[in-house]
């Protein structure tokens, strides 16, 4: 969108030898959502199928005692129920 454009125009409208600089604006971003509750279980899934780790006996077996611990974790309190229901894609790691 528009930080692409302004990435292009700064690029092509601004020189090395410019007199003056050329202007930047800078407007703070604000997402609507405070979280991606898919963001955690995609790194566990970068983790889990990297080559290096997967070659690695004992941390492959970190992972597995990982997922374990996930499986009999039981949350009590309403944050803890709602990490565990974004995190549900961890106990298909096997």
């Amino acid at each position: 969108p528009a930080v692409y454009k302004l990435a292009v125009k700064w690029l092509l409208l601004s020189t090395a030898t410019a007199p003056e600089p050329a202007h930047m604006s800078y407007r703070p971003f604000h997402a609507a959502e405070p979280l991606n509750p898919f963001y955690i279980p995609s790194i566990m899934r970068t983790l889990w199928d990297d080559p290096s780790i997967q070659a690695c006996s004992s941390l492959r077996a970190e992972l597995q005692r990982l997922v374990a611990l996930f499986d009999k974790w039981a949350p009590e309190t309403r944050a803890a129920k709602e990490l565990r229901y974004r995190l549900e894609p961890v106990s298909c790691f096997q």
